[in-house]
């Protein structure tokens, strides 16, 4: 898992980040990179579902 700085970042954007829909997962067994880390299908899956879920709009 990544270091102190990364875990302590996370809550900050949290709370920074201007909407309601929004989760922190961890992911323990990987590291900084973790789109090539071992939990790698467990992040895609969680993104997919993510943006899935949301109701898209194009503004005109």
């Amino acid at each position: 898992m990544d270091d102190e700085l990364y875990q302590e970042s996370a809550p900050f954007i949290l709370n920074t980040v201007e909407t309601d829909d929004k989760e922190i997962i961890w992911y323990e067994n990987s590291g900084h990179i973790i789109t090539l880390d071992k939990e790698r299908d467990k992040v895609y899956e969680d993104v997919y579902k993510f943006l899935d879920h949301i109701e898209w709009s194009v503004a005109n």
